[in-house]
């Protein structure tokens, strides 16, 4: 469980870096800094999961798939939203198994994660939204 959410973390990591790049070379300088901002916290998330599998006596043995990389701002949010929620749904199970295994500690972490994880799916939605109802001509000029 651990190993899978370490995995995941990886290869959100890869894939907010690269549409963060991507997003800098659009001129989107606001919306890059609001991202990078955003994602501040994720290698101490990394940190924090690594730590929790060494201190159960677990191994680092985890698989990073190959992220989906958008090609354009709205494929960027798009993937992006679709990742977290994926990630929500395996952050959940992870809750549930832990409760199960009666290891309040690592279903605590789980949790303060999830909810570090919605705020940033909230705040995704919110730039679709935006995107969609004003047009990208609009969104880019807010952004930029």
């Amino acid at each position: 469980m651990l190993n899978q959410a370490i995995g995941q973390f990886w290869r959100g990591l890869i894939q907010h870096q690269t549409h963060l790049g991507l997003i800098a070379s659009l001129g989107l300088s606001k919306l890059a800094d609001t991202m990078q901002a955003r994602m501040a916290d994720e290698p101490q998330t990394l940190r924090s999961l690594l730590d929790r599998l060494l201190d159960l006596g677990g191994t680092p043995a985890f698989a990073v798939t190959t992220p989906t990389l958008g090609t354009d701002l709205a494929t960027i949010l798009s993937t992006d939203i679709d990742s977290q929620r994926a990630g929500l749904g395996m952050l959940n199970q992870c809750v549930l198994f832990a409760g199960n295994q009666s290891d309040a500690g690592t279903r605590l972490l789980f949790e303060r994660i999830i909810v570090d994880e919605e705020e940033h799916l909230a705040w995704l939605l919110g730039e679709q939204s935006l995107l969609t109802r004003i047009g990208e001509a609009a969104y880019t000029t807010l952004r930029a």
